[in-house]
C-alpha cells in the first residue's frame, strides 16, 4: 500500500495525461532514445556500412535495446506501472501451447516466405530494389557463421533480442495505444502491423511483415500473454537464421516455381489458422476496452 501511495504522489504520471498525449511522450523518448543511440554508435565506431560481422551484429543489439526496448520500459515506468502487469508476462500454464507455437511458426514461415517469393517476382520500382539490396547486404554481413557459437550469438542478437525488444515496443505498448483511439482490436491490430512493417524498411517484404505482425497481434490479444508473442517471434527469427545456416531457404528463386510459392501461401493460412484457434482456446481476450491506463482530472482531484 506504501508503495502504491509513492506511485499515485509522483508529482509526473504519463496516466494523467490523454491517450493523444501519451503516443506523443512515447515517440519523444523514442526520438531521444535513438539520439543516445546514434551517439554511442559514433563513439564506438560502428557507423561504416561494410563493418565486420560483429560490427553489424553490435550495431543490431544497441538498436534493438535503445530503439525498442528503452523506450518502452521508460514509457511504463513512468505511467507509474508495474513493467510486468502492464505488459502481461504470464506464466504459460498448458505445456501443449509450446507446440501449438511451433506450429503456428511453420504455418507462418510458409506464408510469409510464400507471400514473399511471389512478391519479389513484381517489377515495385528502383527505391525499392535500393532498399531491398541494402537490407540484404546487411543480413548477409550479420549471417556469416560456421561455428555453432556463432549460430547461437545470432540467434541471441538476430532472434532472442528483437523478439523481446520489438514485442514490449510495438504490441505491448503501440496496439494498446491504437486501441485507446480505435476501441476496435482488429483496427488496433493492423495499425500496430503497419507501423510494425515499415521500420523493418522492405517494399518487398512490407506485406509479409505486416500479415506476421497481425498474428502477433491476434496471439496476443487472444493470449493476453506477452510472453507468447516473445516465444512466437523468436521461432519465426530463429528459422529464418537456422535456414541461412544450413542453406535451405525455401524463398530461394531457384528452388521452386511462383505455382509452389502459392502452395505455400494456402498452406500457410490453413496451419495459421489451426494454430491460433488451438492457442486461444481457454484464454480470456484482453478485450474491447483495453486501453491506456488515464486518470482524468476529475478523478485526480478526488
Amino acid at each position: 500500500m506504501a508503495a502504491q501511495s509513492n506511485m499515485n504522489n509522483r508529482l509526473f504520471q504519463l496516466q494523467n495525461f490523454t491517450p493523444t498525449l501519451q503516443l506523443l511522450f512515447f515517440f519523444c523518448f523514442f526520438f531521444v532514445c535513438n539520439l543516445v543511440h546514434s551517439g554511442i554508435v559514433q563513439v564506438l565506431g560502428l557507423t561504416g556500412a561494410n563493418g565486420s560481422s560483429l560490427q553489424v551484429l553490435g550495431r543490431m543489439s544497441l538498436n534493438q535495446v535503445f530503439g525498442f526496448l528503452l523506450p518502452a520500459v521508460i514509457f511504463v515506468l513512468l505511467l507509474p506501472q508495474r513493467i510486468k502487469t502492464f505488459f502481461h508476462f504470464r506464466k504459460i500454464e498448458r505445456p501443449s501451447d509450446l507446440l501449438g507455437l511451433l506450429v503456428l511458426a511453420t504455418g507462418t514461415l510458409l506464408l510469409v516466405l510464400g507471400l514473399a517469393h511471389l512478391i519479389n517476382a513484381l517489377p515495385l520500382g528502383k527505391l525499392a530494389d535500393e532498399l531491398q539490396e541494402q537490407r540484404q547486404n546487411l543480413e548477409s554481413s550479420a549471417l556469416q557463421m560456421n561455428t555453432g557459437p556463432e549460430v547461437l550469438l545470432r540467434l541471441l542478437v538476430m532472434a532472442a533480442l528483437p523478439a523481446l525488444c520489438e514485442e514490449l515496443f510495438f504490441r505491448g505498448i503501440l496496439q494498446r495505444m491504437f486501441n485507446s483511439f480505435f476501441k476496435k482490436p482488429v483496427l488496433a491490430i493492423i495499425a500496430t502491423a503497419l507501423v510494425f512493417a515499415l521500420f523493418h524498411a522492405s517494399w518487398y517484404n512490407y506485406l509479409p511483415i505486416t500479415i506476421a505482425g497481425s498474428i502477433l497481434g491476434l496471439i496476443y490479444y487472444y493470449t493476453g500473454n506477452i510472453w507468447y508473442n516473445i516465444i512466437l517471434h523468436f521461432l519465426i527469427n530463429a528459422a529464418q537464421i537456422l535456414m541461412v545456416f544450413f542453406q535451405t531457404d525455401p524463398a530461394d528463386e531457384s528452388a521452386f516455381p511462383l505455382t509452389f510459392a502459392a502452395g505455400f501461401v494456402v498452406s500457410g493460412i490453413i496451419i495459421a489458422f489451426a494454430a491460433i484457434r488451438q492457442i486461444r482456446k481457454g484464454k480470456q481476450s484482453l478485450g474491447h476496452d483495453w486501453s491506456m491506463p488515464y486518470r482524468s482530472p476529475d478523478q485526480n482531484y478526488q
